[in-house]
């Protein structure tokens, strides 16, 4: 007899299957139960924040309302309305680019009074002030007779350009002075030598530099030595800045070293060649004392001298 099918189980861990839908739905009950009493505490927890938030604001607004009915009694007795003051006031908010701009301002204008402070201070603590202050009150006496002249107010941003072009025109009197002194100098120079002409044909080139009564102002000293020359500065204090402006200057002194005498040639040959240059042609001068022993050496560094320079009175003889 054959064995039969074996009976089909419908149970899984000791449970039917409908017993474990009932448990899983029973689950999910539980789940979902938790679920809203978890929302509603939650909830709850919110509605007694805005609770507490709407109390809060009521006491606020309830206390800015007792503030406003202060003020307003404060004002009560005064011409203003509270009503417009307050609106006013409200309006601040909207005037903060404009108290922005008025500030930029007022710190532009602090910023100019402490720069005039500072002119103040040194004006009373400076010694010489009084001279200083002179010379500001009369600046400010010729800007105003310019105003007056040229019936026109001279704008502030055109107050340097016109500095500037006075200072230039100054530079160039002084230049144009000097220029005239020099040409003075040098026609009272060529009257003497006229004058003393005799039949001769004259000495030569105009002396570059010389005082208003037309005497002539050397330009170096020189000494002449066995190795070479020394160049020292012969000019008269007057003449410092003329000397400076001089080509190759620098160069020509070598720092009042001895220089041989092909490099003597070579510095002070610029000098001959502006000269050469000037309206009238005129020549320097340069005096020279001779501290060589041998003849050769005097005789060249002599005639290297009076190669470039008119001489400035005689040769002197340095002993050493």
């Amino acid at each position: 007899m054959p064995l039969g099918l074996p009976k089909k189980n419908d149970q899984v861990f000791q449970l039917s299957l409908t017993e474990l839908a009932f448990t899983l739905v029973f689950l999910l009950l539980l789940l979902c139960g938790w679920i809203v009493i978890a929302q509603k505490i939650d909830f709850a927890k919110k509605e007694e924040a805005n609770r507490v938030l709407i109390v809060e604001a009521k006491r606020m607004r309830s206390e800015a309302e007792r503030t406003l009915a202060d003020v307003r009694g404060a004002l009560s007795g005064h011409a203003a309305n509270p009503d417009e003051a307050i609106t006013e006031l409200r309006k601040c908010s909207r005037r903060e680019m404009e108290n922005d701009a008025l500030r930029a301002q007022v710190e532009s204008q602090g910023t100019k009074l402490t720069a005039l402070a500072a002119v103040q201070e040194a004006l009373n603590n400076k010694a010489g002030s009084e001279a200083l202050q002179q010379e500001i009150e009369t600046a400010l006496a010729f800007m105003k007779a310019y105003q007056d002249k040229a019936k026109k107010q001279v704008q502030p941003d055109k107050v340097e350009r016109l500095a500037a072009q006075c200072a230039e025109a100054e530079s160039t009197i002084a230049g144009v002075a000097k220029d005239n002194q020099n040409l003075r100098g040098q026609v009272a120079f060529m009257s003497k030598q006229v004058a003393s002409f005799k039949g001769t044909k004259g000495f030569g080139l105009p002396p570059c530099w010389v005082d208003t009564e037309g005497r002539v102002q050397r330009l170096f000293s020189v000494e002449v030595t066995e190795q070479g020359v020394i160049v020292r500065p012969g000019w008269p204090p007057e003449r410092a800045e003329d000397a400076s402006k001089l080509p190759n200057i620098a160069a020509a002194l070598a720092s009042e070293t001895v220089q041989s005498i092909s490099t003597f040639k070579n510095g002070v040959t610029p000098i001959l060649d502006w000269s050469k240059k000037q309206d009238p042609e005129c020549r320097h001068y340069a005096s020279i004392g001779v501290s060589a022993t041998s003849a050769n050496a005097s005789v060249a560094g002599d005639n290297a001298v009076n190669e470039y320079f008119y001489p400035f009175g005689k040769v002197t003889v340095i002993r050493r």
